[in-house]
């Protein structure tokens, strides 16, 4: 790495060491620095991508979350009668104090909501919904929710 310098005396030769690096040296230095720089910062880029995917990925999966525990805390409160259903929505007959009450459960603008018949506006339980589908197979009742990124989230009921 260092260079030897000549210092001639008289009649003999003295070898120096001078410190200071060649201009090639310098060079290489600089490159393989600027190509680890590159590779770091790419990395870095990469990973902060990926984080805010998962980010994202997490935020769906616990709306989903939610929104299953609000159903089963709808169909687990009171003794249910009768469900009625359609391809694009569900109709839950409970009785309260014997009394009959119908929660209405539907895909309303992009999101699922479920209605009292005695309320004005309904009460939102999942937002970003592309799609909800009731379907019954044999004596099953599943809820097919598609979200907009096209995430198919499939339950029994």
């Amino acid at each position: 790495m260092f260079r030897k310098k000549r210092i001639y005396f008289d009649k003999s030769v003295v070898y120096k060491k001078t410190n200071g690096f060649t201009i090639i040296e310098s060079i290489v230095y600089i490159f393989f620095t600027t190509i680890i720089f590159f590779i770091s910062t790419n990395l870095i880029i990469d990973s902060y991508k990926l984080y805010i995917q998962n980010q994202e990925i997490s935020r769906v999966c616990n709306k989903m979350q939610n929104f299953y525990i609000n159903l089963d805390s709808i169909l687990k409160k009171d003794i249910i009668r009768d469900i009625e259903f359609d391809e694009t929505y569900l109709m839950i007959y409970r009785d309260k104090d014997n009394v009959l009450i119908s929660k209405n459960i539907k895909n309303d603008k992009e999101s699922l909501g479920a209605k009292y018949p005695d309320r004005i506006s309904p009460n939102i339980l999942l937002k970003e919904v592309k799609d909800f589908k009731v379907i019954q197979k044999e004596k099953l009742i599943y809820l097919k929710i598609i979200d907009k990124s096209g995430k198919v989230f499939v339950r029994c009921i």
